[in-house]
């Protein structure tokens, strides 16, 4: 069913025409009118396929990057979409680690180069990190049948602010049973558990948290601390844009409630964020397109503009029989209607 629909979405014309102005390399904004719903996500994806170099669509608000998050990943069959989640404005106890883990593993996959799709929030992208030499200089990399010195994996393991105990519970915890080091990194969903002979690695697996039972046998494992950026270091003008490479394209949904919403955080007095202006003058550095009906009057300057013509759904507020009354016009009017659903 997904692969009918966006085989009929892409070769509409102003997705053509979005391929054509692709392939021309100019790097002027293309401002997008009449795009709304789930249209966005097709675009994103759209980029990402005819490209092949990392995009970051950034959405109005929180809800908004879960939801695209979400439809990226159907689209795309699951592959090569990331989710930069939002870390906690204080220093608070994280009970869903979900977001804060997402971060990590988006900066890794910015930093090694990867092509990916990433979404990301308002709050995320002005948020400051650690900046891409330090975060990379710390990703320990471990092979099967690999020397790597046991004891000092462990003193690392303490300077990264890993947390010591019998058994690991969540990110950041690790445990230690005569040759065994069990570790939760700041990335993947499950532990990792490496079985040592003397200071050669002999077996990498990836294990259950619960059973303890193993899930599969790898041959190589990154252990990902959890990289801050304090106000007090040398990381004060990082962002997850020094992490893009230089042909990565940028999509900015709705960019006038992005302002606002930065604004807002401005206001609550959100520490450790950049502001609108920096923000800016980060996007102006790549190829943006910019999704909204009213942001072409504000560029003067050269840029291309697309037309896709769609609607908004109308709330049909739990009524079926609106939802039929609606099907039913649609045909009458020579649609074609898909309907899915999980």
């Amino acid at each position: 069913m997904i692969d009918t629909i966006k085989n009929k979405i892409y070769n509409s014309k102003p997705f053509q025409d979005l391929e054509n102005l692709l392939k021309t390399g100019q790097r002027h904004p293309i401002i997008i009118d009449n795009l709304y719903g789930s249209l966005t996500a097709f675009l994103a994806v759209k980029v990402f396929e005819e490209r092949d170099s990392q995009v970051l669509l950034i959405t109005t608000d929180k809800d908004s990057t879960e939801k695209f998050f979400d439809d990226c990943s159907l689209i795309l069959g699951g592959n090569n979409v990331s989710l930069f989640g939002e870390r906690p404005p204080k220093d608070v106890e994280i009970l869903d680690v979900a977001a804060h883990v997402s971060q990590i593993e988006t900066l890794k996959l910015l930093s090694s180069g990867t092509p990916v799709l990433t979404v990301a929030s308002p709050y995320s992208i002005v948020s400051k990190v650690a900046n891409p030499e330090t975060f990379k200089k710390n990703i320990i990399e471990i092979h099967s049948n690999q020397i790597y010195d046991f004891q000092k994996l462990i003193d690392k393991l303490y300077d990264f602010n890993f947390q010591k105990k019998d058994f690991v519970e969540g990110c950041g915890d690790f445990a230690v049973r005569g040759g065994i080091i069990d570790i939760f990194p700041y990335i993947g969903s499950n532990p990792v558990r490496f079985e040592f002979f003397g200071n050669t690695v002999e077996s990498i697996r990836e294990f259950d948290i619960l059973s303890q039972r193993s899930i599969r046998e790898l041959q190589s494992a990154s252990i990902v601390p959890d990289m801050k950026a304090p106000e007090d270091s040398g990381n004060r003008d990082v962002s997850i844009f020094n992490y893009l490479s230089d042909d990565a394209i940028i999509i900015i949904h709705e960019p006038e409630i992005i302002n606002t919403e930065i604004e807002e955080l401005h206001k609550e007095n959100i520490p450790n964020i950049f502001d609108n202006k920096f923000l800016n003058d980060k996007i102006e550095l790549f190829k943006r397109i910019v999704v909204s009906p009213i942001e072409k009057s504000h560029y003067t300057g050269e840029s291309e503009a697309l037309n896709f013509s769609s609607s908004s759904q109308p709330a049909f507020n739990g009524s079926v029989n609106k939802l039929v009354e609606r099907l039913e016009q649609l045909t009458l009017d020579g649609y074609q209607t898909y309907l899915s659903c999980d």
